[in-house]
């Protein structure tokens, strides 16, 4: 399976995102300007879910596509085997592992 890859702004874009879901599942304002005055985000607040709407919407207008392209890519490396999905963290997939000792071998 082939996917356009993520470019640097994409990258940056999710990262952004994954800070205001962060901050916001913490109970915390998302981390903008406009919220320096208050600490804690209050969903029942109008305009805290307006903030917290408007820095999603950031994120998400100045890399359009750019959160797809991210989860994409990554999907794409587990369906192409390019990495091990039976573990926690990131390693290469035993294939190719096996393939690179393989070919470094005399």
């Amino acid at each position: 399976m082939k996917m356009a890859r993520a470019d640097a702004d994409d990258i940056e874009a999710a990262l952004e995102l994954v800070a205001i879901l962060g901050n916001v599942d913490r109970g915390y304002m998302p981390d903008v300007a406009d919220s320096e005055d208050e600490t804690f985000f209050d969903p029942d607040r109008e305009t805290h879910l307006k903030l917290f709407y408007e820095c999603v919407m950031d994120c998400v207008e100045r890399s359009p596509g750019g959160i797809f392209r991210v989860v994409w890519g990554f999907q794409t490396l587990v369906a192409n085997n390019v990495i091990d999905p039976e573990l926690d963290y990131l390693e290469l997939h035993p294939r190719l592992t096996a393939a690179l000792d393989a070919r470094d071998k005399p």
